[in-house]
Protein backbone atom coordinates (compact mmCIF):
# COMPACT_ATOMS: atom_id res chain seq x y z
CA UNK A 1 0.00 0.00 0.00
CA UNK A 2 1.55 3.69 -0.87
CA UNK A 3 2.19 5.80 1.94
CA UNK A 4 0.56 9.28 1.25
CA UNK A 5 3.20 11.76 0.13
CA UNK A 6 4.05 14.55 2.67
CA UNK A 7 1.75 18.02 1.89
CA UNK A 8 3.65 20.09 4.71
CA UNK A 9 6.57 19.94 6.98
CA UNK A 10 5.64 17.90 10.36
CA UNK A 11 6.03 20.31 13.41
CA UNK A 12 8.12 17.46 15.56
CA UNK A 13 11.00 18.19 12.85
CA UNK A 14 14.10 19.76 14.13
CA UNK A 15 14.10 23.48 12.58
CA UNK A 16 17.54 23.37 10.98
CA UNK A 17 17.19 20.08 9.39
CA UNK A 18 13.82 21.27 8.04
CA UNK A 19 16.06 24.24 6.68
CA UNK A 20 18.97 22.87 5.37
CA UNK A 21 16.43 19.88 3.43
CA UNK A 22 13.83 22.36 2.26
CA UNK A 23 13.52 21.31 -1.47
CA UNK A 24 11.69 24.28 -3.30
CA UNK A 25 9.92 23.30 -6.54
CA UNK A 26 11.97 19.45 -5.92
CA UNK A 27 9.83 16.71 -6.35
CA UNK A 28 7.68 18.28 -8.39
CA UNK A 29 10.47 19.81 -10.36
CA UNK A 30 12.22 16.30 -11.02
CA UNK A 31 8.81 14.67 -12.08
CA UNK A 32 8.65 17.52 -14.51
CA UNK A 33 12.28 16.53 -16.46
CA UNK A 34 11.57 13.55 -17.16
CA UNK A 35 9.28 12.79 -20.15
CA UNK A 36 5.83 12.02 -19.88
CA UNK A 37 5.08 8.55 -20.82
CA UNK A 38 2.53 7.96 -23.46
CA UNK A 39 0.97 4.79 -22.61
CA UNK A 40 1.75 4.71 -18.84
CA UNK A 41 3.14 8.04 -16.76
CA UNK A 42 2.47 6.96 -13.27
CA UNK A 43 4.08 3.76 -13.39
CA UNK A 44 6.94 5.41 -15.44
CA UNK A 45 7.44 8.33 -13.17
CA UNK A 46 7.20 5.39 -10.21
CA UNK A 47 10.08 3.97 -10.84
CA UNK A 48 12.13 6.98 -11.81
CA UNK A 49 11.45 7.84 -8.52
CA UNK A 50 14.14 6.81 -4.98
CA UNK A 51 11.66 3.76 -3.61
CA UNK A 52 12.43 1.36 -6.01
CA UNK A 53 16.54 1.92 -4.74
CA UNK A 54 16.01 2.15 -1.31
CA UNK A 55 13.90 -1.11 -1.50
CA UNK A 56 16.43 -3.09 -3.36
CA UNK A 57 18.95 -1.44 -1.00
CA UNK A 58 17.27 -2.86 2.20
CA UNK A 59 17.66 -6.09 1.10
CA UNK A 60 21.34 -6.27 -0.09
CA UNK A 61 23.56 -8.50 1.92
CA UNK A 62 25.59 -5.70 2.88
CA UNK A 63 22.41 -4.02 4.51
CA UNK A 64 20.76 -7.71 5.85
CA UNK A 65 23.89 -9.23 7.00
CA UNK A 66 22.38 -12.15 5.69
CA UNK A 67 24.71 -13.69 2.85
CA UNK A 68 22.00 -14.24 0.63
CA UNK A 69 21.70 -12.30 -2.66
CA UNK A 70 18.29 -11.11 -3.83
CA UNK A 71 16.77 -10.80 -6.96
CA UNK A 72 13.73 -8.67 -8.66
CA UNK A 73 12.55 -10.37 -11.73
CA UNK A 74 9.83 -7.78 -12.34
CA UNK A 75 12.06 -4.86 -12.39
CA UNK A 76 14.20 -6.54 -15.21
CA UNK A 77 14.91 -3.82 -17.81
CA UNK A 78 13.28 -6.19 -20.66
CA UNK A 79 10.18 -6.80 -18.62
CA UNK A 80 10.06 -3.01 -17.90
CA UNK A 81 9.98 -2.40 -21.44
CA UNK A 82 7.90 -4.62 -22.50
CA UNK A 83 5.45 -4.12 -19.76
CA UNK A 84 5.61 -0.12 -20.43
CA UNK A 85 4.99 -1.18 -24.27
CA UNK A 86 1.06 -3.04 -23.42
CA UNK A 87 -1.99 -1.08 -24.27
CA UNK A 88 -3.90 -0.37 -21.33
CA UNK A 89 -7.10 -1.66 -22.69
CA UNK A 90 -7.28 -4.98 -22.17
CA UNK A 91 -3.97 -5.66 -20.89
CA UNK A 92 -4.16 -3.72 -17.67
CA UNK A 93 -7.67 -4.19 -16.71
CA UNK A 94 -8.61 -6.29 -14.29
CA UNK A 95 -5.22 -8.49 -14.00
CA UNK A 96 -5.90 -9.77 -17.57
CA UNK A 97 -2.46 -9.72 -18.42
CA UNK A 98 -1.50 -12.53 -15.84
CA UNK A 99 -5.00 -14.28 -16.20
CA UNK A 100 -4.16 -15.21 -19.30
CA UNK A 101 -0.32 -15.92 -18.91
CA UNK A 102 -1.61 -18.01 -16.15
CA UNK A 103 -4.36 -20.23 -18.03
CA UNK A 104 -3.77 -23.75 -17.97
CA UNK A 105 -1.63 -23.58 -15.39
CA UNK A 106 -3.59 -22.18 -12.42
CA UNK A 107 -6.88 -23.71 -11.37
CA UNK A 108 -10.09 -21.79 -13.05
CA UNK A 109 -11.40 -20.45 -9.73
CA UNK A 110 -7.92 -18.69 -8.98
CA UNK A 111 -8.03 -17.28 -12.54
CA UNK A 112 -11.66 -16.11 -12.39
CA UNK A 113 -11.40 -14.61 -8.77
CA UNK A 114 -12.28 -11.14 -8.63
CA UNK A 115 -9.37 -8.27 -7.73
CA UNK A 116 -10.35 -7.48 -3.97
CA UNK A 117 -8.27 -4.51 -2.54
CA UNK A 118 -7.74 -4.08 1.14
CA UNK A 119 -10.83 -3.59 2.69
CA UNK A 120 -9.12 -1.43 5.06
CA UNK A 121 -5.51 0.50 5.57
CA UNK A 122 -3.64 -2.22 7.87
CA UNK A 123 -2.40 0.59 10.38
CA UNK A 124 -5.76 2.07 10.86
CA UNK A 125 -7.69 -1.42 10.97
CA UNK A 126 -5.11 -2.37 13.91
CA UNK A 127 -5.69 0.88 16.12
CA UNK A 128 -9.57 0.62 15.46
CA UNK A 129 -9.44 -2.90 17.19
CA UNK A 130 -7.03 -1.56 20.16
CA UNK A 131 -4.44 -4.33 18.78
CA UNK A 132 -1.30 -1.91 18.27
CA UNK A 133 0.03 1.09 19.26
CA UNK A 134 3.82 1.97 19.18
CA UNK A 135 6.19 1.15 21.78
CA UNK A 136 8.14 4.58 22.65
CA UNK A 137 11.24 5.34 24.52
CA UNK A 138 11.79 8.38 26.59
CA UNK A 139 15.28 8.42 25.69
CA UNK A 140 16.05 7.88 21.77
CA UNK A 141 19.44 7.99 20.21
CA UNK A 142 21.18 11.04 20.79
CA UNK A 143 21.85 11.51 16.66
CA UNK A 144 18.01 11.63 16.36
CA UNK A 145 17.99 15.00 17.68
CA UNK A 146 19.76 16.38 14.52
CA UNK A 147 16.44 15.18 12.83
CA UNK A 148 13.46 15.26 15.14
CA UNK A 149 12.79 16.72 18.59
CA UNK A 150 11.68 14.09 20.11
CA UNK A 151 9.55 15.67 23.00
CA UNK A 152 7.48 17.76 20.40
CA UNK A 153 6.99 14.00 18.02
CA UNK A 154 5.96 12.31 21.48
CA UNK A 155 3.39 15.12 21.97
CA UNK A 156 2.14 14.61 18.65
CA UNK A 157 2.09 11.22 19.56
CA UNK A 158 -0.15 11.48 22.46
CA UNK A 159 -2.18 14.32 21.24
CA UNK A 160 -3.51 11.87 18.32
CA UNK A 161 -6.74 11.36 19.02
CA UNK A 162 -8.23 8.18 17.34
CA UNK A 163 -5.42 7.26 14.88
CA UNK A 164 -2.31 7.56 14.01
CA UNK A 165 -0.83 8.45 10.32
CA UNK A 166 2.00 6.65 8.47
CA UNK A 167 3.54 9.96 9.00
CA UNK A 168 3.71 10.17 12.37
CA UNK A 169 5.76 6.81 12.52
CA UNK A 170 8.63 7.82 10.79
CA UNK A 171 10.36 8.95 13.83
CA UNK A 172 10.31 5.82 15.39
CA UNK A 173 11.12 3.83 11.89
CA UNK A 174 14.44 6.29 12.12
CA UNK A 175 15.67 6.07 15.98
CA UNK A 176 15.07 2.05 15.53
CA UNK A 177 17.27 2.41 12.91
CA UNK A 178 19.68 4.23 14.66
CA UNK A 179 19.79 2.10 17.21
CA UNK A 180 21.01 -0.44 15.04
CA UNK A 181 23.76 1.65 13.54
CA UNK A 182 24.92 2.44 17.22
CA UNK A 183 24.64 -1.76 18.24
CA UNK A 184 26.43 -2.67 15.21
CA UNK A 185 29.10 -0.20 15.60
CA UNK A 186 29.69 -1.77 19.29
CA UNK A 187 29.88 -4.86 17.98
CA UNK A 188 32.11 -4.17 15.23
CA UNK A 189 34.57 -2.37 17.81
CA UNK A 190 34.24 -5.23 19.88
CA UNK A 191 35.91 -7.31 17.36
CA UNK A 192 38.32 -5.25 16.62
CA UNK A 193 39.33 -4.85 20.20
CA UNK A 194 39.04 -8.61 20.66
CA UNK A 195 38.72 -10.67 18.15
CA UNK A 196 36.24 -12.55 17.00
CA UNK A 197 34.31 -15.39 18.84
Amino acid sequence: MDTPALTEMPAWLNPEFARRTADPGGKAERARTLPVHPVHPQAYLGLHSGFWGSVLEEEDAGWTGILLESRAPFLDVRLLQFLLRLPPVPWCMHKELIRRAMSGMLPVEILQRKKTPLVADPLQACQQKAAWRPQVTKNPPKRLEEFVEWKSWLATLENSKGLLSWENLYPLALADWLKAIVKTRERFSKVLREGPE
